[in-house]
Parts: structure tokens; sequence; C-alpha cells
């Protein structure tokens, strides 16, 4: 096989649907080597530890063809996370490629905030903060204060249910009142049980939205960069 040309690059997007911008990243330290019947590529990424990156390698000849390849593994495709010692394995024999000339692959990492477990972690932190991610939309900024007020509210509405039966309901010999009082305690009782179920409900629901729409963007940037679907399906 004849020597390998190593070079790389790197594709910084802030979010999927946004204008690209300038990001402090890159791939740094590429080297290979052969081993039995694969390349092993290395790399390193160097970022801000928050960022999470989908890695490709394309392959040339010096001609400029595309050499087309299937059987990766190591740190490639989706989920791969800043740092040293990045191992990329492709097993050429498997794809039926054969050299008989100088080749150049190039590293390609897009930085990406869809990876859907951090999304659906950020989203359990603060409802909203997961799909603001994905489609930068200002008004999910509110929907985590939304949820989290109808805790504190819940609690105050329960807390005064419950002077309402010990110091009204309880204490009044008059039925009347008595009447009074304990559908007053009825209605405070039930509004904090439907603001504490609701917030819950709003809560799950965020974190069912936030995976779904992470996966469906994820499909968009997988069709983007012509990522194997079995790979991207299992991941």
């Amino acid at each position: 096989m004849s020597r390998l040309i190593i070079t790389a690059y790197i594709i910084l997007i802030a979010s999927i649907g946004n204008a690209q911008k300038s990001l402090e990243a890159k791939v740094e330290n590429i080297s290979f080597s052969k081993l039995g019947d694969s390349v092993v590529i290395n790399y390193d990424i160097i970022a801000k530890p928050d960022k999470i990156f989908i890695v490709t390698i394309e392959i040339f000849t010096v001609d400029g063809l595309k050499i087309p390849i299937r059987t990766l593994s190591g740190d490639i495709y989706e989920g791969v996370e800043e740092g040293l010692n990045k191992t990329i394995y492709w097993d050429y024999k498997k794809d039926s490629i054969y050299f008989d000339e100088k080749i150049q692959i190039e590293v390609i990492a897009t930085v990406t905030q869809l990876y859907t477990e951090k999304l659906i972690l950020k989203s359990a932190i603060y409802p909203g903060w997961g799909n603001y991610e994905i489609d930068k939309k200002s008004w999910r900024r509110l929907y985590g204060g939304l949820v989290y007020s109808t805790i504190p509210i819940s609690f105050l509405l329960r807390q005064r249910a419950n002077l309402i039966y010990e110091s009204h309901y309880l204490n009044s010999v008059d039925i009347k009142t008595n009447e009074f009082s304990y559908q007053n305690y009825s209605n405070h009782y039930f509004l904090s049980n439907m603001l504490l179920f609701g917030g819950i409900s709003l809560w799950a629901s965020e974190l069912l939205s936030t995976y779904l729409n992470s996966k469906k963007e994820l499909r968009k940037v997988r069709r983007k960069l012509n990522l194997p679907v079995s790979k991207a399906e299992n991941n």
C-alpha cells in the first residue's frame, strides 16, 4: 500500500438551521498507522468541554477521486466529545479497497448541540432549555419559569387549604359556615393538586418533546453528512 497523506479540517456549526460562525475548536495532532487490514487514524479535538461533535472522514486519491468508505469504527460519527487521543479504525479490505497510489484522508468534525442525552438532561434541569438549544426560539426560555412557578404556587395553595381546614372548618360550630369553609378548603386543595400535576405533566412532555425534536434534527444532520443508516440508527 502506498504511503498515506493525512490532512484535517473542521467545520464549525453553532446550531442546525442557524448561520455558520467561528468557534474556538480545532482538530490537531493527526497521525495514522497500518494495523493488519485496517488504517488507524489518531487525532485530538481541542474545544470547550461542553462541545459534542459529529466526526466523519473523506478519502480521495491524489487526482481528487473520492473513495467510497463504509467500514469505520471508533471515535466516528455522532457523540464524539472534545479531548485527546481519538481513534478511528478503517477496515479498507472489507470495503474492497486496494491502493496503488497515494491517498488523502480528511478528518471532519462538526460541532453540534444536538446530542440527545445532554439535551434531555438540560430539559430535566430547566424545562425548555434542551429544545431552545435545538431551535433557538426565545419563548422556550420562559417555559421553565412557567413550570417552576407551579411548584411554589401549589405549595402556597396547599398551605392555605390546611389553614382554612384547621382554623375555620374545625373551629366553627355553625353548619353553614362549616359548609362554606369545607368548600373553600376543597377548592384550594383541588387547585393545589391541579397545579402540581399540571407542572409535572408539562415537565414530562417537555422531556419527550426534547427527545423527539433532537432525533428529528439529528436525522437531518445524518442525511446532510451522508452518515451510514445502520450506524446512525444504532447510536
